[in-house]
């Protein structure tokens, strides 16, 4: 009965969209902010391409997203970057689901600071979901963009937008994956002490809020803790830097579900 349960919230999760928009965050550190991170240069890396701007060097990471209940609802990712042509380049891989059914995007991407205080990016990217079985599978090709601007010394301002073009998935108009668009600014209280917030708007969802902070400490650790709306979650995080490596984890609450666990892993060359 547990079971069936389980695979009816699956099914409810997947009909109501949060699959189908191939719109996975990525990196614990964020989703220990409740991914509050649009403005951030250091942490939205793998979420808005104006933070690839920032970088002159090279690094490689791994993203895991457990749902220890269902893991059906699980997500794996990994994303690749390095200068190019004076800005940063970056690759993304990333699987939502399971063998009967999962989604798939990679995406390339390219981001160039405009002089010291704004930089953009946009990201172009190759969508196909898989149903095992008599089912048909579906792809198509989505961009998105996104800015980020630094004022004076402590104050941090982004903006990004998913899917712009309103790009339908193969022929079927009812599969179209969401158009979001996410605004949010943060201030820097320290330069250890970091405090955001975010409003994020899918065409056909409520008005999601959300809060984060984040405190690295001199030894390498650091900790986050966040909070959003919609769905309403509580999330908690910590991480450690040491060498060429970063390592995070972090638990997000879940309205229906069992909290989820989120990993990622970093390397700097």
């Amino acid at each position: 009965m547990q079971k069936l349960l389980l695979l009816f919230i699956f099914s409810l999760i997947v009909h109501a969209g949060f699959a189908g928009n191939y719109y996975f965050y990525g990196g614990a550190r964020p989703a220990a902010m409740s991914n509050a991170v649009v403005m951030s240069p250091r942490l939205a890396y793998m979420q808005n391409q104006a933070a690839l701007g920032w970088y002159d060097s090279t690094a490689v990471s791994i993203y895991s997203m457990y749902q220890p209940d269902l893991p059906q609802l699980s997500v794996i990712a990994a994303q690749g970057r390095f200068p190019l042509l004076g800005g940063g380049m970056g690759l993304q891989v990333q699987r939502f689901g399971y063998d009967i059914y999962n989604e798939n995007k990679i995406g390339l991407g390219y981001g160039k600071s405009l002089g010291d205080h704004f930089s953009a990016g946009v990201q172009f990217s190759y969508l196909y979901t898989h149903l095992n079985g008599p089912y048909e599978s579906f792809h198509s090709l989505v961009a998105e963009a996104g800015i980020q601007a630094q004022f004076g010394e402590r104050w941090l301002f982004g903006a990004h937008i998913y899917n712009p073009t309103l790009s339908k998935t193969g022929d079927h108009g009812d599969e179209t994956p969401e158009t979001i668009l996410r605004v949010g600014a943060g201030v820097l209280v320290t330069d250890d002490f970091l405090i955001t917030s975010e409003v994020e708007k899918h065409i056909n969802q409520k008005i999601n809020f959300r809060v984060g902070i984040d405190y690295e400490f001199s030894m390498g650790l650091n900790i986050q803790a966040g909070f959003q709306t919609e769905p309403q979650s509580f999330s908690a995080g910590a991480g450690y830097n040491f060498n060429q490596f970063a390592v995070q984890v972090a638990v997000t609450s879940n309205t229906y579900l069992e909290p989820g666990t989120h990993f990622s892993l970093q390397y700097f060359f």
